[in-house]
């Protein structure tokens, strides 16, 4: 027992002394914005301004809404993440030299790739410089017009699954949870049109597709996930050094193996396939430059497909149906829209059809704009200085630069009462009145989302179907004032989406 007073005094001085270093790497860095003479917020200790976004007391959308906010008026200012300091963009016009004028001084995105130790890092979405131009240039071509109305059949045959289930699910109780439901559309299609199978979510409640795809996300929302997730997007050098591995865990072993058998049973049987690997594979034997586009970077490429077309793409036709229902008058004009061009066009919903909807495509447009999928965009200074213009202010390499989404989407002086949804906001009088870099839900420029328009036609598509032969409305179970899950990564109803469902007489 006497012995254990030197140890604990030493103990406790330890704790003490490393406590103090702690504060001190953190907070000696809380300075870097005051002493350029840049507007900022003050942050505080450990999380500097992402406090309450790491404590989960907001959403991501609120927490650089608050920025955007903060420095709306000056056009821009600094905030840190733990000690790295952080330039937020909010004025239009400089967005527009971020992303597209001045794309050379912001072209990455400063997210850690280690393909050694997590072989999906390697995607487009994270690849830097040179390779990430290589990459682009090879994949553009399967995201055109023609190679995504080729895929129109498949979706279609989708949206009919999801009506036979949805008029099953019915004739027992009128009150439908949608979210469901629509992430079962988004499995089967990405299923359809990226791999070429028949997940059959819908029909079988049970599909092993399905549920892997949803222990792969309950397992990105873990604290584990998401600890690992914030040391590569907070330390991305300390990252790279220690090796932490992939943050999706035991599914990177499932997909890739599932890749190489789809790829490998296409090479055997010398089948061929209208999808997404089919594409790749494409790209795969067709190349002939020093970018080697073999099955590895193929893998990391459709992964980056499968998560960004599952989840993102179910919540926002769920939002779409929500608005649906607590406006039954719009519904009805949407409906209205619906009907007369399938009346002229044989009774039939086509790819041709589906673009003389200009209602339809507005209420998805409105959709991204009150609920964007991404409610940030991420660029890092790659010049040695990078002078903002018209002022005397120089923006240091490797600066992270971030512009709020959602702040330009929820702003008035863009969009007048922006708690309303009103498609009406997406005319072309009105969207030619606005800055173009006011809206930008799939992001602009050189760096825009490659499958947009492959996104926006499978939910305007989905929406069409759904309002074609169904009414929505108000269940006992709607969450009206639609509460947005603080828990999660994607902006996703709290609530989910509990609509009361009544089939149409179609036309």
């Amino acid at each position: 027992m006497p012995l254990l007073g030197p140890w604990l005094v030493y103990l406790t001085s330890t704790v003490a002394v490393i406590a103090a270093a702690i504060y001190y790497f953190i907070t000696t860095k809380f300075d870097y914005w005051k002493t350029r003479n840049i507007p900022y917020i003050q942050p505080s200790f450990p999380f500097g301004n992402f406090g309450k976004l790491y404590r989960k007391k907001i959403t991501f959308s609120e927490a650089f809404e608050e920025f955007y906010r903060e420095f709306k008026t000056n056009g821009f200012g600094g905030v840190f993440n733990f000690r790295q300091p952080v330039f937020v963009v909010c004025d239009p016009e400089l967005i527009k030299n971020v992303l597209t004028k001045d794309f050379g001084s912001f072209h990455d995105r400063g997210f850690v790739v280690d393909e050694d130790n997590d072989p999906f890092s390697a995607n487009l979405f994270n690849l830097e410089g040179v390779r990430w131009k290589m990459l682009r240039a090879k994949l553009s071509p399967t995201f055109t017009s023609g190679k995504i109305k080729g895929m129109f059949p498949l979706i279609l045959e989708c949206c009919d699954q999801l009506n036979e289930c949805i008029q099953e699910r019915i004739k027992t109780n009128s009150s439908v949870e949608m979210q469901d439901l629509v992430i079962r559309f988004t499995t089967n299609v990405i299923g359809s049109c990226a791999f070429g199978m028949n997940c059959n979510s819908l029909k079988n409640p049970n599909s092993e597709f399905y549920k892997k795809t949803r222990d792969f996300f309950k397992h990105v929302e873990s604290f584990q996930a998401f600890a690992k997730f914030l040391l590569q997007n907070t330390f991305p050098n300390f990252a790279r050094k220690v090796k932490i591995g992939s943050v999706f865990g035991k599914f990177t072993k499932f997909f890739t193996e599932f890749m190489d058998s789809i790829v490998s049973h296409r090479r055997r049987e010398k089948m061929e396939r209208n999808d997404f690997v089919q594409l790749m594979m494409k790209v795969m034997d067709e190349d002939t430059d020093d970018m080697t586009f073999d099955l590895k970077l193929m893998t990391a490429q459709a992964f980056l497909f499968f998560v960004a077309g599952l989840d993102n793409v179910a919540n926002t036709i769920g939002f779409s149906l929500h608005a649906m229902a607590i406006d039954p008058e719009l519904q009805e004009r949407v409906r209205a829209e619906i009907v007369e061009v399938v009346g002229g066009n044989e009774g039939q919903i086509s790819y041709e059809a589906l673009g003389h909807m200009g209602l339809v495509a507005g209420v998805i447009d409105e959709t991204l704009r009150k609920y964007s999928p991404s409610p940030v965009l991420i660029r890092v200074q790659n010049e040695e200085k990078y002078k903002i213009p018209n002022t005397d202010i120089e923006i240091e390499k490797g600066t992270q630069i971030i512009i709020p989404i959602q702040g330009l989407h929820n702003d008035e002086e863009f969009f007048p009462n922006p708690e309303k949804f009103d498609p009406d906001r997406f005319t072309e009088e009105e969207k030619s009145s606005r800055h173009p870099y006011t809206y930008i839900p799939f992001g602009e420029g050189p760096r825009f989302c490659i499958a947009s328009r492959f996104a926006k036609l499978e939910m305007r598509l989905c929406f069409a179907q759904l309002i074609r032969h169904f009414r929505f409305s108000i269940a006992p179970e709607t969450d009206v004032k639609m509460e947005i899950d603080k828990s999660g990564l994607s902006v996703a109803p709290k609530n989910k989406f509990w609509l009361k469902v009544t089939e149409r007489r179609t036309p």
